[in-house]
């Protein structure tokens, strides 16, 4: 079966018409086999190669990918990293529900109907723009039709004329996890989408309300989440996660695949099994020798179903990852100091604490952080024989009341730089 998006004059993209009782669900719905979507990049409008900058929240995809990317995270159970990287909304993230799909890139082809690949097709049918091929339970696919509409990719709003590729895709994989169409003007799964599609790149409560009803509201206590990654993600170092709710022994580490072909196998992720957690806070492993590629990370616990699975996390591979580990407060009072933990420094190093009001990543003496420009250097100290330590900001400045402050640290140490986690705190 397949599902059209036709493009009505004046009147935007209409998916479908008549009044329906605000979200409606299809029937589909998406086991864990089924999270993985790719994209076979064999679209040629130059307007969906225009994007070439790199994020560091979205690492290894630019362009059409990064847009397609953005759109099925946006369906997450927590922000995609830092959710920075779209500048139409606050966080790319914003399901809060037991589930969340994996993005793995590129395809090598079409492939099948049941493969889970996005791709373009020649030519135009009757005014469809785009069609999904479904039922999605067991595998779909989505052909978008290049010759009737001029796309783009973003981040910003689209050149004159051409339509929102990565917000009608936001809407098309709303259709895939089993939504239907919603009567609530506004609503990314709204029958109409407004304008040139940029509004639907974020979710909206009615959105919210319909994938929780399928899939539950998120769980705090038994789904993974991960926090965040230290380590050199080269093969044969040795990585650590830390989030919360895994399970003693027997989670997986889930990678994007380096694998790229036009059939299913490409789908799956690269995995590392029967990993012990026993904590339940912390996972340590080893990097394999091949097999995992730029993309991001998810953990599976031992549990089953939708609540195995953590949200994804940004991962790059062969760099080092925020080595120092940072810990502190989620909010602080105008006016008050933040006490931060330092653990993991190399020992008896120098630091610095770096501020920014944003968390956008940046380039400082040649070493990438994630603390965005420009950054505001708080003080320093020297971690102890063991590395670690601590430190206290100054006073906050009550002008940042009701902003987000992102804190990180920086270390040196054999003529090396070693960064942390980054911390945000909220001024109260």
């Amino acid at each position: 079966m397949r599902n059209p998006l036709r493009w009505i004059l004046g009147a935007g993209l209409l998916a479908s018409a008549g009044l329906l009782p605000a979200w409606t669900a299809t029937g589909d719905r998406l086991d864990l086999s089924q999270r993985d979507f790719r994209l076979f990049d064999n679209f040629t409008q130059a307007t969906l190669h225009g994007n070439l900058t790199p994020h560091p929240n979205w690492p290894g995809s630019t362009d059409v990918e990064l847009a397609a990317w953005k759109a099925g995270a946006e369906w997450g159970s927590l922000p995609m990293g830092l959710g920075d990287g779209d500048p139409s909304q606050d966080q790319v993230g914003s399901g809060d529900a037991n589930f969340d799909f994996l993005w793995n890139g590129n395809a090598a082809g079409i492939g099948s109907a049941n493969d889970n690949i996005i791709s373009a097709i020649p030519g135009s049918s009757g005014g469809v723009l785009w069609f999904t091929e479904l039922p999605s339970s067991d595998g779909w696919r989505m052909r978008v039709y290049e010759d009737l509409a001029a796309w783009d990719d973003g981040p910003g709003d689209p050149v004159p004329g051409a339509l929102d590729f990565q917000g009608v895709l936001t809407h098309e994989l709303g259709h895939v996890l089993g939504l239907g169409h919603s009567s609530v003007p506004g609503a990314t799964m709204s029958s109409v989408i407004a304008g040139t599609g940029v509004a639907a790149r974020s979710i909206e409560a009615d959105d919210q309300i319909g994938l929780q009803s399928i899939y539950g509201l998120r769980s705090r206590t038994l789904k993974p989440r991960i926090d965040g990654l230290s380590g050199w993600t080269v093969p044969g170092a040795t990585v650590t996660i830390v989030g919360a709710n895994f399970s003693p022994a027997g989670n997986e580490i889930w990678f994007n695949n380096a694998l790229a072909d036009g059939g299913a196998a490409g789908g799956e992720p690269f995995v590392l099994s029967g990993i012990a957690s026993p904590g339940g806070s912390e996972i340590v492993f080893t990097m394999p020798p091949g097999g995992a590629e730029d993309g991001a990370v998810h953990v599976r616990n031992s549990l089953s179903g939708d609540v195995s699975l953590s949200e994804a996390h940004p991962f790059r591979a062969g760099s080092i990852v925020d080595t120092v580990r940072l810990s502190g407060p989620e909010s602080v009072s105008a006016g008050a100091v933040v006490a931060l933990g330092i653990a993991n420094a190399p020992p008896s190093a120098p630091f610095r604490v770096l501020a920014s009001a944003r968390g956008s990543g940046s380039i400082l003496q040649g070493h990438p952080f994630d603390v965005g420009l420009p950054v505001h250097n708080l003080g320093g100290g020297r971690a102890d024989s063991t590395g670690a330590g601590g430190f206290t900001s100054p006073p906050v400045p009550p002008r940042l009341a009701g902003r987000t402050i992102y804190l990180e640290l920086a270390a040196a140490s054999g003529g090396q730089l070693f960064d942390s986690n980054l911390v945000a705190t909220t001024v109260l």
